[in-house]
C-alpha cells in the first residue's frame, strides 16, 4: 500500500481497529475524519490569511487549534472516546468565538451561523448517539451565537486591523473554506441517512425471512400433526356416531372425552394454521352462500356441547323470533368465528355455568353475542385480540380470538366485548342478507343431522397412509358405497381407468405421483376432464420456486381439483361435498 495512504488510513480508523460493532466504529472515524478535515481547512485557510494580514496572533491560534484538533485523533487513539468528543465540542466553541473577535467584519454573523449548524449542531447528530450530548450541542450553538453577536455589538475583542481590500479576500476565504466543510458534513449526513435505509431494508428482509421461516415451521408442524390428529378425530366421530348402542355408561363417558378431546386439538391446528395464513397474507376468497340460519348456529355450536358437558356447563341459544328463515353468509368464516366464540366460552366459563347464544337483529345487521360466567382484568381487556396472550393457567395458545377480529371483519363486521356482573360478553355483528332463493336442510349439520345414503356409487380414495385410508373407507362404507382403495398415485390411476369411479378422494402428498401430478393426467383425458376429484390435504400453503409462501388450495383449484377438504376434517364437511359432487342419480335408502 502507498505509504501516504497507509497513513492516512491509520490516522481515519484511530481508535476503531478493536471495536466490533459497525455503529460504535462510525462515530469515531466520522470524528476523525471532521478532525482531520478541520485542521487541515484552518491550517491552509489560516497561512494564507497571515500572508494578507501578517498578525502573529493569528498565525499562533491557527497553529494551535490545528494541533488540538488533531490531538483529538490521538484521544481516539488512546480509546478515549468521551473525552475527543469533549475535545471537539470545546475546540470548536472556544475558536469560533476567539476568531470571530479577532477577524471582526471579516467574519460575518451569517458565517458565524453556517459553521454552528454544519460542524456543532449537524455534525454532532452525526456523532453523538446520547440525546442528553445532542441537547447540550444544541444550546452549546444557540450560547455561542448570542456571545459572537454581543461581540459585534459592542466589540468586547479587538479585531486586528487590516485593510477594506484584504477585509473581503478573507471574508470569500472563510466563504469558500466554510462551504467546503459543510459540503463535507452534507456528504456524511447523506452517506449516513443512506446507510441507515440499507440497514433498515436488510434488517426488514431479515424480519421477513425469519416471519417465513417462523410460518414455515408452523406450517410443517401442523403438517405432520394433522395426519395422526384426522385419524384420531375420524375414529373418535365414527364412535361418537353410534354412542348410544354402547351399553356401558363409563364407555360411552370416555367416548364423548375423545370426540371433546380431539375437537380440540383440531381447532388448536386450525388455529395455528389461519394464523400462518393470516401472516403470509393468504387469506382465502370468500365464497357466499344461501344458509337455513337456525339450522346452521345449531350445527356451529352442537359439537361444543359435548366439552361443555364434561364441565357440567350448558349451552343455551336463543333466537330472536323475527330473524330470517335464511341467509347468505360466508359460511366458512362465519363457521370459525362462532366456534372460536363458542370454544372460549366453554374453556374460560365457571364450572355449573350456563353460557348463553343469542342471535338477532338491528339495523340491518345480524348480531351475534356469546356470554360466560367470569370477567376479563383490564390489562388483559386491552391485550385480548393480540397473537399468543393466553390467559396463565389455562390450556389456550391465545390465538383464537386474533384470528375472529380478523374474520369479522373481513366480513364487514365488528367484534366487542365488555364485562358486566360478574359475565363476559362477546358480541359481533356482521351485514344481514337475507336469501331470496329456497335452502333445503341438505348439508346442514346439527344432532338431527342423517347419514348420507351411498348405495349405487362407486367412490376410490388414494393415500399412501394405510391407517388414514381404512379410517376414511368405514363411514362411507356403513353408508353404502363401494369403496375402491390405492395406496399411490400410480395405482390410483390405474384403478381409474379400469374402474370408473363416480368419485375420487385423495390425498395432496404422496411419493412418487403426488395429488397435483394425478390431477394433471386426469384433465388430460377427455373422458376424465369432469370427474368429481377431492384433495385432502394438511397444508394450505406451500413454498414456491422463489422461496415464497403460496396458498396451495388455490394451486390446487387450478390444477383440476373440484373442491378440497383440509385434515383433521368433520364427517358433515365431507358429507357436504359428496353430496354437492357427486353426479345425480336415483339413490336407494340405506336401511
Amino acid at each position: 500500500m502507498n505509504p501516504l495512504k497507509s497513513a492516512l488510513t491509520r490516522l481515519l480508523y484511530a481508535g476503531s481497529e478493536e471495536l466490533e460493532l459497525d455503529s460504535e466504529k462510525r462515530p469515531v472515524i466520522v470524528m476523525n475524519v471532521l478532525a482531520l478535515l478541520a485542521a487541515i481547512s484552518v491550517l491552509g485557510i489560516g497561512l494564507y490569511l497571515y500572508s494578507l494580514c501578517g498578525s502573529r496572533l493569528l498565525l499562533i491560534s491557527v497553529c494551535t487549534e490545528s494541533v488540538l484538533l488533531m490531538g483529538i485523533i490521538v484521544l481516539n487513539k488512546m480509546k478515549k472516546h468521551f473525552l475527543a468528543n469533549i475535545a471537539t465540542l470545546v475546540i470548536h466553541v472556544f475558536f469560533a468565538i476567539f476568531f470571530s473577535g479577532l477577524l471582526g467584519r471579516a467574519m460575518p454573523a451569517e458565517l458565524v451561523t453556517a459553521f454552528l449548524l454544519t460542524f456543532i449542531i449537524g455534525a454532532s447528530f452525526l456523532v453523538y448517539k446520547q440525546k442528553m450530548v445532542r441537547m447540550i450541542c444544541i444550546f452549546t450553538a444557540i450560547a455561542l451565537f448570542i456571545i459572537i453577536t454581543a461581540n459585534n455589538h459592542w466589540g468586547l475583542v479587538k479585531p486586528i486591523p487590516m485593510s477594506l481590500q484584504t477585509e473581503a479576500t478573507v471574508r470569500v476565504t472563510c466563504w469558500i473554506g466554510m462551504l467546503v466543510l459543510m459540503m463535507f458534513v452534507t456528504w456524511l449526513i447523506i452517506q449516513k441517512n443512506d446507510q441507515f435505509i440499507l440497514e433498515n431494508k436488510q434488517l426488514l428482509r431479515q424480519v421477513e425471512q425469519a416471519n417465513i421461516a417462523k410460518s414455515i415451521y408452523l406450517r410443517e408442524t401442523s403438517h405432520e400433526l394433522r395426519t395422526p390428529l384426522g385419524v384420531v378425530f375420524s375414529i373418535s366421530q365414527i364412535l361418537q356416531a353410534s354412542v348410544e348402542e354402547i351399553k356401558d355408561p363409563e364407555t360411552a363417558k370416555a367416548v364423548n372425552y375423545l370426540y371433546a378431546a380431539s375437537l380440540q386439538g383440531t381447532q388448536i391446528i386450525n388455529n395455528v394454521l389461519d394464523l400462518s395464513k393470516l401472516e403470509a397474507g393468504k387469506t382465502d376468497m370468500p365464497v357466499y352462500e344461501p344458509v337455513i340460519l337456525k339450522q346452521f348456529v345449531e350445527s356451529c355450536i352442537f359439537p361444543h356441547q359435548y366439552v361443555a358437558r364434561i364441565r357440567e356447563i350448558e349451552i343455551e341459544v336463543d333466537f330472536q323470533e323475527q330473524l330470517p328463515e335464511a341467509i347468505v353468509v360466508e359460511k366458512v368464516a362465519l363457521t370459525k368465528i362462532i366456534n372460536n366464540l363458542c370454544s372460549n366460552a366453554v374453556k374460560f366459563a365457571g364450572k355449573k355455568s350456563v353460557i348463553q347464544v343469542q342471535v338477532y337483529t338491528q339495523d340491518r345487521n345480524l348480531f351475534f353475542s356469546v356470554t360466560n360466567e367470569g370477567v376479563i382484568s383490564a390489562r388483559r381487556m386491552q391485550q385480548l385480540f393480540r397473537s399468543f396472550e393466553a390467559q396463565r393457567g389455562v390450556n389456550s395458545t391465545g390465538l383464537g380470538l386474533v384470528i375472529t377480529k380478523h374474520l369479522v371483519e373481513g366480513l364487514n363486521g365488528r367484534i366487542s366485548v365488555k364485562c358486566a356482573k360478574g359475565n363476559t360478553e362477546f358480541t359481533f355483528f356482521i351485514p344481514l342478507q337475507i336469501s331470496k332463493a329456497v335452502v333445503t336442510d341438505k348439508g346442514m349439520g346439527g344432532a338431527q343431522r342423517t347419514a348420507l345414503p351411498l348405495a349405487g356409487y362407486k367412490i376410490l380414495l388414494i393415500d399412501d397412509n394405510y391407517i388414514s385410508l381404512q379410517v376414511l373407507k368405514l363411514p362411507l362404507v356403513s353408508r353404502g358405497a363401494t369403496i375402491l382403495t390405492a395406496e399411490n398415485g400410480r395405482e390410483g390411476i390405474n384403478l381409474i381407468l379400469t374402474e370408473k369411479p363416480d368419485l375420487v378422494i385423495t390425498d395432496s402428498v404422496m411419493p412418487g405421483i403426488d395429488g397435483t401430478a394425478l390431477l394433471r393426467y386426469l384433465r388430460g383425458i377427455a373422458a376424465y376432464k369432469d370427474l368429481p376429484v377431492i384433495v385432502v390435504t394438511g397444508d394450505t400453503l406451500e413454498i414456491d420456486n422463489e422461496g415464497l409462501l403460496i396458498n396451495k388450495i388455490g394451486t390446487l383449484l387450478e390444477s383440476g381439483a373440484t373442491d378440497c377438504l383440509v385434515k383433521p376434517y368433520d364427517f358433515n364437511d365431507l358429507e357436504d361435498l359428496l353430496l354437492r359432487h357427486l353426479p345425480a342419480r336415483e339413490i336407494p335408502e340405506v336401511s
